[in-house]
């Protein structure tokens, strides 16, 4: 894959006075959960908006900036960290109905794993990654548009390189035999992505 030619150039481009403060070496990074999130959105009714998150996230980068199409990215999800948002938990736990076996089915299918196959630049801090999601039990190819937002070889309270991206896919739920409430709850998943990584030090 070419992500180091996002990180590289999109640094750049960022600020190019820093430009050599900004370079990322190869290695391994790891997902820093704290500082990252994944949200999901579906329409509701076909009038509105509804958003949710999971919270138990993980991830591992290998870059390889010499051969950058050798770097390799995946990514899990915890599905019974799924957060609806609701606000009167005291009255309905959706948390828990959505990780139960007529939604997530959590029990049956603790995690939802991505792999990407492929990067393809469409700026010089930009680019299409797509790769095979797996949720449910089935995998299914998904494209997520991922900008690079900053990259740092160094930050204070941080050991080793960092870096930051945002990314947005969607997919239709039913591809993956999920089809519960639809069309009351969209078909159409957007899914919003804030990952900061840490270089990986022994």
């Amino acid at each position: 894959m070419r992500l180091a030619n996002i990180i590289l150039a999109g640094s750049l481009a960022a600020a190019p006075v820093y430009a050599a403060e900004l370079a990322v070496p190869s290695g391994t990074y790891e997902l820093k959960p704290t500082h990252s999130s994944l949200h999901w959105q579906v329409k509701h009714f076909g009038i509105s908006n509804y958003t949710g998150s999971f919270t138990g996230l993980s991830a591992t980068l290998e870059l390889d900036a010499a051969d950058p199409e050798n770097s390799q990215l995946t990514a899990t999800v915890n599905t019974a960290s799924v957060d609806t948002g609701f606000p009167w938990p005291e009255a309905h736990d959706w948390n828990a109905e959505m990780a139960g076996p007529e939604w997530f089915n959590a029990d049956a299918f603790p995690k939802a794993e991505f792999t990407a196959t492929s990067l393809s630049m469409t700026g010089d801090n930009s680019g299409e990654m797509t790769g095979d999601l797996t949720f449910l039990g089935v995998t299914k190819p998904i494209t997520m548009e991922v900008s690079l937002i900053g990259a740092l070889a160094e930050r204070k309270h941080a050991d080793g390189a960092v870096m930051g991206f945002e990314a947005m896919a969607k997919f239709n739920r039913s591809d993956f035999g999920f089809d519960m409430l639809v069309p009351v709850a969209s078909d159409e998943v957007t899914l919003f992505i804030n990952a900061e990584f840490h270089q990986a030090v022994e």
